[in-house]
């Protein structure tokens, strides 16, 4: 019989501090754009799915990958479609 550790018991889980949470992020570990084979002036397009967002290279894409190795999310895109 396989043993379910204690803290996974219902009512046996703490929530998180928000504070905790808040005042330390949290790496996320993302692949660098480099190793995705990005270089700047390459067209993106940007695809909202539920709650993620999928970032692909596309000669239609309306984004343009800038000079600095990174990419900014356009607010519609970071609010995830609401308005």
């Amino acid at each position: 019989m396989t043993r379910i550790p204690s803290s996974a018991l219902l009512g046996r889980i703490a929530a998180p501090d928000p504070e905790r949470i808040a005042s330390s992020p949290v790496s996320m570990d993302l692949a660098a754009v480099a190793a995705l084979g990005w270089n700047p002036g390459d067209r993106l397009l940007l695809t909202l799915v539920r709650t993620s967002v999928v970032i692909r290279r596309r000669p239609d894409g309306v984004f343009v990958m800038p000079r600095k190795p990174y990419v900014a999310l356009p607010a519609p895109v970071r609010r995830g479609g609401r308005r």
